[in-house]
């Protein structure tokens, strides 16, 4: 599939105006879907990386856990992350190609049965799991020990490339469809007045949670699916979760469903807060 055939102007305006588009297969991604697949699964066993799973081993957290090089390419001579989709997100972040530098990419793995009941999360905590698939917002985290809301990272983009062939109600991801234009009028109110470099110092509890049941009430979340070799993109500011995997839903190919999420943070922080 060519450059062209991939980023026609209609995939860039879904993603500003929903906050979400689902790209079409290619060879190319799916060359590189192959060969992760693998690479994920024994990252997953590894013994040092035990402490990402949770909810009784129900859900594989592997943030940053697959060893890809800025391009992707999990061994020297391996395939990169097809070079159209880099194109797509280079244009997209309107900054050369050559630039577009992934980060190691999150593994998250979801198996039958997910979530389990977790010993270190509150019963409010875990209803909220069950019912509304835990949303949130990504970079704004729970910190110290109050949990209180405070923004830590300023991702570029969600950019995710299933792993696996799972069935569509396996733990899906789940996005609230135009919630990333109230997030970003939310967060240009709370933080424009503030220095980039103090951000992180303000708690951002009360009202991001009040927005968030705003958007939970008023929007339908959509689960998002793609064919093997396909991708989908999140717009930074969508608010997302995981959906829930029935224990009465089988895994035909045993091995659950595993996503490799590109989280890179390659905007200033300035260019983080506005609206595109």
């Amino acid at each position: 599939m060519s450059h062209s055939q991939l980023t026609p102007p209609h995939y860039l305006h879904q993603l500003q105006s929903k906050g979400w588009v689902c790209l079409p297969a290619q060879p190319a991604i799916e060359a590189w879907r192959q060969q992760a697949l693998p690479v994920a699964l024994e990252r997953m066993a590894a013994p040092e990386l035990q402490q990402w799973w949770r909810y009784q081993k129900t859900w594989f957290v592997g943030v940053n856990a697959l060893p890809n090089d800025p391009l992707g390419r999990l061994t020297e001579d391996g395939p990169e992350v097809a070079e159209s989709l880099r194109q797509l997100l280079a244009d997209y972040l309107h900054c050369p190609l050559a630039s577009m530098a992934f980060d190691q990419a999150q593994i998250s793995a979801c198996m039958p049965g997910y979530p389990q009941p977790n010993s270190q999360e509150s019963d409010a905590a875990f209803a909220f799991r069950q019912q509304y698939f835990a949303a949130h917002l990504d970079g704004l985290r729970p910190m110290g020990e109050h949990r209180r809301r405070h923004l830590t990272e300023q991702h570029s983009f969600i950019l995710g490339i299933p792993l696996t062939q799972h069935p569509p109600d396996a733990g899906p991801l789940m996005i609230w469809p135009g919630s990333h234009k109230l997030i970003q009028t939310w967060l240009q109110q709370q933080l424009q007045h503030t220095p980039p470099h103090q951000w992180q110092e303000i708690d951002l509890t009360d009202s991001y949670q009040a927005l968030r049941w705003h958007i939970l009430q008023h929007i339908k979340p959509q689960a998002i699916q793609v064919p093997s070799g396909g991708a989908y993109l999140l717009h930074r500011h969508a608010v997302h979760g995981q959906g829930v995997w029935p224990r009465t839903r089988l895994d035909p190919h045993q091995q659950g469903r595993i996503i490799a999420y590109f989280r890179p943070c390659l905007h200033s922080p300035q260019d983080w807060l506005c609206a595109d």
